[in-house]
């Protein structure tokens, strides 16, 4: 079976358990004393003859089928004790590293400086380069230098918000684990 073929053949047996699941419930609210009609035109809609109640079961469904690296990995556990970290408000360097992979994952750079400011920008490479990450560093203080470099001239923001989205798909393909390399130098590794 081809990809649609697949997505079709799935989605077909998903509607088909919904109206027999849906078909069950009716019957079951039947003996218990209402007295649901098929509706006709209504696919999964039922009158009850007893109140002139109608129930519709209504179903989105959507199937896809995509390869297995654009679907989000589950965290492992230095990712989730990271985050527990970060969340808990108690390690400075945890917090500002996760809001730093936070913002750029929703927005972007751009929306990175719109909301925490250049001088979050910078506590933020001072935490990449403490963990070792060099990677992640050098497209931050890229992002940095394009920000304080364009930033105050008005003209300048299409042009910044346009470099600032090249540097968003670098950092969003970094092979880094910002959670591990913090783990590791929790752990006393020397970042190398």
């Amino acid at each position: 079976m081809d990809k649609q073929e697949i997505e079709v053949f799935v989605s077909a047996r998903i509607r088909g358990a919904v109206e027999e699941a849906a078909a069950d419930c009716v019957r079951e609210l039947n003996t218990m004393g209402h007295d649901f009609t098929e509706l006709s035109g209504l696919p999964l809609g039922w009158r009850d003859g007893k109140t002139d109640l109608i129930l519709a079961v209504n179903c989105a469904l959507a199937v896809g089928l995509a390869p297995s690296a654009d679907l989000p990995q589950p965290a492992d556990s230095e990712t989730e004790a990271f985050i527990a970290l970060a969340e808990s408000g108690t390690d400075r360097e945890a917090l500002v590293l996760n809001l730093l992979e936070g913002d750029i994952a929703n927005g972007g750079f751009y929306q990175l400086y719109d909301n925490k400011g250049i001088e979050f920008i910078r506590e933020a490479v001072r935490y990449l380069q403490g963990i070792g990450a060099r990677s992640a560093k050098r497209i931050v203080e890229r992002a940095l230098e394009l920000i304080e470099e364009k930033a105050t001239v008005l003209s300048e923001h299409e042009k910044l918000r346009k470099e600032l989205c090249r540097l968003d798909s670098r950092f969003g393909r970094l092979r880094e684990s910002i959670p591990a390399l913090f783990a590791g130098r929790r752990r006393g590794a020397r970042p190398s």
